[in-house]
């Protein structure tokens, strides 16, 4: 599930990605959307219980099944969850940010990584440092 970052791992990351791309376009093309009642909160906190895959034992099935059958389920949920009216702008926008903050959240990562490599900031720079780069990119994207 973690391959695909150098040459001897490189069909890893191959078969992460056609499948996860593969398992979007079916939930798409075969309108596999969940009506529900969840909400944006609801199927935010089933995300964070999929999130906490590092903490089960035996991790390597776990990750598995919620990678293969958990997180597309959570696209079909979230795409037939009702929204509120007062997030529904908010959710507007982040949708269409997504694909942008996609694209550039790698090289950012990369030169965050080398500026924390080299000047160690502690907490408060840090916090300061990344709440900035996040609007930077939020103004970028949008």
């Amino acid at each position: 599930m973690v391959g695909g970052w150098s040459g001897g791992t490189f069909w890893h990351g191959g078969a992460r990605v056609a499948y996860s791309f593969t398992a979007g376009m079916i939930v798409y093309r075969f309108q596999w959307i969940i009506r529900n009642r969840l909400g944006f909160a609801g199927v935010t906190l089933l995300l964070l219980a999929g999130l906490m895959m590092p903490y089960f034992p035996n991790n390597n099935w776990v990750e598995w099944a919620i990678v293969v059958l958990y997180f597309p389920l959570l696209v079909g949920l979230g795409a037939g969850a009702r929204l509120h009216e007062k997030l529904h702008n908010i959710c507007v926008f982040s949708g269409k940010i997504s694909y942008p903050l996609y694209m550039t959240h790698y090289s950012v990562m990369w030169i965050f990584g080398g500026y924390y490599a080299a000047h160690k900031p502690g907490t408060p720079q840090l916090a300061l440092i990344i709440g900035i780069g996040l609007l930077i990119l939020l103004a970028v994207a949008g």
